[in-house]
Order: C-alpha cells, then sequence, then structure tokens
C-alpha cells in the first residue's frame, strides 16, 4: 500500500555499509527528522551515517498528508491545558521555527510548494466546544487565527477557524532534496540496514558507542534515533506513547476537474477528516507510472489503534465517505499511515537518560511532524553542536503533567490489561500452545509467531494491510514477520 507520494518518488538509492566503520554521529530513519538532523551536522563537518531499514519516506512522512501547519487539531489546546501558556509558546516558536526553515530550504532547493489557508472546522455542533478552546489557545499563543466559513467545502458545517500564510508539499520531495544535499556534503545514506542496539558501556567512559544493526556492527560518538518510535528502550518512550493509525486515500475527480478545496482542512469530529487537494504534475506524467499526472483530492481519517480495530472496515468507511461528500471521485491510491501521541502533550525530543548525553532521541509528534520533526532536528544538532536554544530547553524539558501522569499511567494499566487478555484468549484457542498465525498472502501461505517480539504481545492480524499488529504498542510485522513499524526490532519467529 504506497501512497500517492511514494508511488511518485524517484528511486534515491543506497550508499554502501561499511560494518565497523566508524561516524562521528550514526542516524536511525530517513523521515523528515532524520534527514533534517544528518543535513545540519553535515553542514557542521561531522561525518554521518545515516541508516534506514527499510527506504527513504517509507513510514510516517511518506504517509503524511503533507500539511506544514501551525493550526494543529486540538494540540495547541492540549498542551496549553497540561503545561500552560509558557510552554505554549515554546511549543509554537519551534513550530514555527521548524515551518520557516523547511519553506527556505525548499525556495534554495527549488522544490515546489503551495501557500494555503489552513482550517481546521466542526462539521456538527458536538465539536463546537474543543473549536473555541484551540482559538483561545492560538490567541495565547500569539497565532492570528480567526473564526470563519468554510464555504468552500461542499458540506455544512457548524463552524470553523482558519490559519493564512501555512503550506503543503509532496514529502517525497522534501526528503529526495534532503537527501541529495547530505551525500553533496559527504554523508552516507544506506537503506535496508536495521538499528537494532547500542552499547553505551565504553561511552560512559568516554569511548565510542558500539552501534549494532543487523548487517554488522558500527561505532560512533553520537547516536540520533529518528525511528518514529524510539528503538531503544532505556528511556521507555513506549510506555508514553499511544499509537494512532489511520487510512488514507487519493482521489482523481470526475473528467480531470479542479474543483477540489484548495484549502488544507480537518475536522475535530469523530471520526476526524483531513482533506487538502494536489496540484496536477508538471512535466510528463506518464514518468510515473499508474499515475496520469492530474490533480487529487486526499482525505485522512478515522483514527485506530493497531492491532485493536476492524481495518478493513475502517478503510471501506473512509472511501464510503469521500464518494457522498465528493460525488464522482475515483480512488487511486490507499495507503494507510502512523504516528505517535505522547503522554506529555509536547514531543519527546533529546537525549536519552543513561546514555551520559550520547544518544539523541525525536518522538511523539501527534501526526504533525513535517514542522515538529524540523523542529526537534534544529534542537538536537544544536545540542550536539555546542549550541543552546532557549524555546527548546522550555519545551521539551516541561515533562509530565499531574494530567500527562494520570494519562501515562491509564495507558499502560490499558497495556497490561489487553496483554494479559490477548495470552488468555490465545493460549485458550491452541489448547496451552504459544499464539501462532497462518496467512496466505498473493498465493503464499505463512506460518510465524503471533508473539511481539518487544514485549510479548499477542499479535492480531490487520486484513486491510496485510500485517501482523501489535496491540500493545503498536509494533507491526509483514506477513513473513519482518518488522515494519517498532519499536520492536527482531523480526517474527517463523514456522
Amino acid at each position: 500500500m504506497r501512497s500517492l507520494w511514494q508511488e511518485r518518488a524517484e528511486t534515491l538509492g543506497s550508499d554502501g555499509f561499511h560494518a565497523r566503520g566508524h561516524y562521528d554521529v550514526v542516524v536511525a530513519g530517513a523521515g523528515i527528522t532524520g534527514l533534517t538532523t544528518a543535513v545540519l551536522l553535515s553542514r557542521a563537518g561531522r561525518s554521518v551515517a545515516l541508516l534506514e531499514a527499510r527506504r527513504v519516506g517509507a513510514l510516517t512522512t511518506g504517509g503524511t498528508t503533507g500539511k506544514v501547519s501551525l493550526l494543529q487539531g486540538t494540540m495547541l489546546s492540549r498542551i496549553r491545558t497540561h503545561h500552560g501558556d509558557k510552554v505554549l509558546k515554546a511549543y509554537v516558536q519551534g513550530n514555527l521555527e521548524g515551518q520557516k526553515w523547511l519553506l527556505r530550504y525548499l525556495d534554495d532547493h527549488r522544490v515546489p510548494y503551495q501557500t494555503r489557508t489552513a482550517w481546521t472546522y466542526a462539521e456538527r455542533g458536538g465539536a463546537l466546544g474543543p473549536l473555541e478552546e484551540e482559538h483561545a489557545a492560538c490567541a495565547a499563543a500569539g497565532l492570528d487565527a480567526r473564526r470563519g466559513d468554510a464555504a468552500e467545502l461542499p458540506f455544512r458545517t457548524a463552524g470553523a477557524l482558519r490559519l493564512e500564510g501555512q503550506a503543503q508539499v509532496d514529502p517525497m520531495d522534501v526528503l529526495a532534496a534532503l537527501a541529495s544535499e547530505l551525500r553533496a556534503r559527504g554523508g552516507a545514506l544506506v537503506q535496508g540496514i536495521r538499528l537494532t542496539g547500542a552499547d553505551t558501556g565504553r561511552a560512559r567512559r568516554g569511548g565510542p558507542i558500539e552501534v549494532a544493526t543487523d548487517h554488522g556492527p558500527l561505532t560512533a560518538d553520537r547516536i540520533v534515533l529518528a525511528t518514529g518510535t524510539t528503538v531503544l528502550n532505556r528511556a521507555g518512550h513506549f510506555a508514553l506513547l499511544t499509537p494512532s493509525r489511520a487510512f488514507a486515500a487519493a482521489f482523481s475527480g470526475p473528467e480531470r476537474h479542479e474543483g477540489f478545496p484548495q484549502g488544507m482542512y480537518l475536522s475535530l469530529d469523530t471520526p476526524s477528516r483531513s482533506i487538502r487537494s494536489v496540484p496536477p504534475l508538471p512535466g510528463h506524467p506518464e514518468a510515473h507510472g499508474a499515475d496520469d499526472g492530474g490533480p487529487r483530492l486526499v482525505v485522512v481519517g478515522g483514527a485506530f489503534r493497531p492491532g485493536r480495530a476492524p481495518t478493513a472496515a475502517l478503510r471501506t468507511e473512509l472511501l464510503d465517505w469521500v464518494r457522498e461528500r465528493f460525488p464522482g471521485t475515483t480512488p487511486t491510491h490507499v495507503w494507510a499511515a502512523q504516528d505517535y501521541y505522547p503522554a506529555s502533550a509536547v514531543p519527546l525530543v533529546g537525549a536519552l537518560p543513561g546514555t551520559g548525553g550520547r544518544i539523541h532521541s525525536a518522538t511523539g509528534f501527534g501526526k504533525w511532524g513535517l514542522a515538529n520533526g524540523v523542529a526537534a532536528a534544529i534542537s538536537i544538532a544544536a545540542d550536539i553542536l555546542g549550541g543552546n536554544i532557549p524555546w527548546a530547553r522550555e519545551l521539551y524539558h516541561a515533562g509530565l503533567s499531574g494530567r500527562g501522569a494520570e494519562e501515562a499511567a491509564s495507558l499502560n494499566l490499558g497495556v497490561v490489561g489487553r496483554l494479559a487478555a490477548g495470552w488468555a484468549q490465545a493460549l485458550a484457542a491452541g489448547k496451552g500452545r504459544p499464539p501462532a498465525g497462518d496467512c496466505e498472502v498473493a498465493g503464499t501461505k505463512h506460518h510465524v509467531s503471533r508473539v511481539c517480539t518487544h514485549l510479548g504481545g499477542v499479535l492480531q492480524w490487520n486484513e486491510a494491510e496485510r500485517t501482523w499488529d501489535c496491540p500493545l504498542h503498536g509494533s507491526r510485522f509483514s506477513c513473513e514477520g519482518m518488522v515494519v513499524n517498532g519499536p520492536a526490532v527482531k523480526p517474527l519467529r517463523r514456522g
């Protein structure tokens, strides 16, 4: 299930992997955060190896809507509730810095993007309360968000909030430009290599970090984990994050009309819907395979926890909603993407405890990674290079609020209950045998263990995506048992 952006993307290739090589910094994860961090460090003269377990943009960044916006659903009001106005302002300042940096970069490298008005709307009256709270949070943070009428949408809304001067991108174009600069500055971009561990024992004594991968060891002075969720368990980030997945689809219009909404829209209703248009491709559309190059409508919605939802039904629900609201459209691409919501309400960014300040991570962007990921990269690069950014210190050191601690406790109680129930059901069904699963994909049968290699959750089959998904912390595995999403790093046992 490749996204519209991934389908259009050029193949970036891979540099050679040199086992037992040494780098100033090893970065894991070639999405927006990892690539931006690698570029910033290479500009400063550091030797950088960027390891990507699959391919550039394979997961969250390549599946995003491509919105670079500071109007982010209920994100600002949630941060304000948890931490107050001081942290809220730091969050907005960081996102503004990330947005400005990214758009300057795209201008400098002649990567196209579109300036758009961002809209948050309530289709029904029940979402008007959260809409008002977000409006108040925007005002407290100094954002000029205003009430407006989302008349461009082909259905009625109960209320809306707009913010001018935001942007939308093709995220794979962004990643391609960053990858090109990284290589031009001598950095290595190695695809198909998964970081699986790190030994910081020598690091605490001043020596290099031993970096384990599935293709052999490396050493580095620093590690940056930009892997969606942190794949090393030292900080216990998995216990502070809620994985959230959603289906997305791109649609062509009747006779390739260009009457799709031009604003970027996000509803506060349940299920939520994210809507944006995609302009026609320039140049020769035949170069993009099945894509005819015409304008597209992209809609995302119906968030769910991996391993806990009837995925095929959710996918159908999204497609039916679009057909009803935008009649005459035809789906051209259907995919799903995953990100993580932090119990702290702010992203988890910085050095991991117990690593002597040598291993850094960034996670918990709550589906707003294009601005947040760049902000995190700026902060991490500054930490490594000896800089000091006041907004980053205020934001990323905010810690858990009282409400955040309650949310984290509730989250982990739910995980423990789900773990126990999953094993009880699996053992009963298997008459005491460890849970295993069978599936058939493209005519090939597979038999794998249904025990997640992260913390032992019982995996559930995702019919829509043909994956084994963990209901505890969102790890996902292919039908053959290979890791698709972390925090797991080891494949399933195959029988």
